[in-house]
């Protein structure tokens, strides 16, 4: 049970993956960071590499993790940040974006993502 739920966890980040390499055509980023500063721009482009590396981070550390027999300390640390971005993602949503199906599909996804890492770490 614990391979299923790391497995789905690491599934979850990698669609994430996808999504985030996706921003350019899903949210028009050519016209639409067209409009920032350069500096902004930059911000921008840089925080979605940083957490695009980060799902590429917690996809890999997820698979190799749910071969793993026992978690030692560093394991439920790094299993617990993995869940801490996306609680961190649904408490952003509340304030920055508008609701809709999109971010309702957003939350979803990630209390999913949530509940197999914690899960995940109960079943020691």
């Amino acid at each position: 049970m614990r391979k299923i739920l790391l497995y789905t966890g690491g599934s979850i980040s990698f669609v994430y993956i996808i999504i985030h390499i996706l921003f350019w055509k899903l949210f028009n980023w050519n016209d639409e960071l067209a409009r920032l500063s350069a500096m902004n721009k930059g911000i921008m482009l840089t925080l979605d590499a940083g957490v695009t590396y980060f799902f590429v981070f917690a996809t890999f550390i997820s698979v190799y993790l749910a071969g793993l027999t026992e978690f030692k300390f560093l394991e439920k640390t790094i299993i617990l940040f993995i869940a801490g971005l996306y609680i961190l993602r649904i408490i952003c949503g509340f304030f920055f974006f508008d609701f809709s199906m999109l971010e309702l599909a957003c939350w979803i996804s990630c209390m999913v993502a949530i509940f197999c890492y914690l899960l995940a770490l109960r079943l020691w």
